[in-house]
């Protein structure tokens, strides 16, 4: 019986932009045995497809608003310019910067040049980030913020409290975010609509704030060794950490593997 899959990128299947070779030779072995692998991340689909081709039969990206199954888009959801300008509005009344992020280009504030240089960086582009745009004619799925401090950080969450949930980078001083109105989970369902397999053993695996979301479209609830623990509360499996064999240790436990 063909089982589903979702996997978050950062601090799940990968480590930066470097997939472990368990976790590429494990995706190879379930596709083996007929099952659907996805990956389930915050990062726009440019990016996802970068680091992962054809490794796995689908995408949903911008945490939830853009899905796809192998070369068809099954989901369209990006930011209105209303949300655009609020969210901006938002930002700037707490002195933080923001970059609102679209399929293959992105849209940054007044960050520094270092900054700058660094997120274009690992879009392997020197030119993913404008900085001079206008929100009405930007077409953006997801967008992240960047902060000075903890208590910055703790501040942006609290004026973002009401529609938005924020992933915090440990280390990075930075964010992305999650609409309240539409997430990884709402991306998942959309999935399993298409494919007709709402009713089908269902696995996600994740580690932070944004992948809670997820658990509430899927049967088997994986969290990391290294995850938060509110994911780790209502997961229904906790493995090892993501650079101990996280996810093979987790199929094996599911005797997937």
């Amino acid at each position: 019986m063909t089982k589903l899959f979702f996997f978050d990128i950062d601090g799940t299947i990968a480590h930066g932009q470097h997939i472990p070779k368990e976790n590429i030779t494990a995706l190879k072995q379930l596709h083996k045995l007929g099952h659907y692998t996805f990956i389930c991340t915050g990062r726009p689909i440019g990016y996802a497809k970068m680091l992962f081709g054809d490794l796995v039969d689908g995408y949903i990206t911008s945490n939830g608003r853009q899905a796809y199954f192998h070369n068809e888009q099954i989901l369209d959801k990006p930011l209105t310019p209303e949300e655009v300008k609020r969210f901006i509005s938002i930002c700037e009344s707490v002195h933080c910067d923001y970059a609102f992020i679209g399929s293959q280009k992105g849209y940054i504030s007044n960050v520094s040049e270092t900054l700058f240089e660094k997120l274009n960086g690992q879009y392997k582009r020197d030119d993913f980030f404008e900085r001079v745009w206008k929100p009405e004619e930007i077409t953006p799925y997801i967008f992240d913020v960047f902060y000075k401090d903890d208590d910055h950080f703790k501040q942006i969450v609290n004026a973002f409290e009401k529609e938005v949930i924020l992933n915090d980078h440990h280390g990075a001083f930075s964010a992305d975010a999650t609409t309240i109105s539409h997430d990884k989970g709402d991306g998942i369902a959309s999935v399993l609509k298409h494919l007709k397999m709402e009713d089908a053993d269902s696995f996600a695996f994740g580690d932070g704030s944004n992948d809670l979301c997820m658990f509430k479209s899927v049967k088997n609830k994986i969290a990391m060794g290294n995850a938060i623990d509110s994911l780790k509360k209502e997961a229904t499996y906790i493995s090892s950490d993501y650079l101990d064999g996280g996810i093979v240790n987790a199929l094996k436990h599911f005797n997937i593997l």
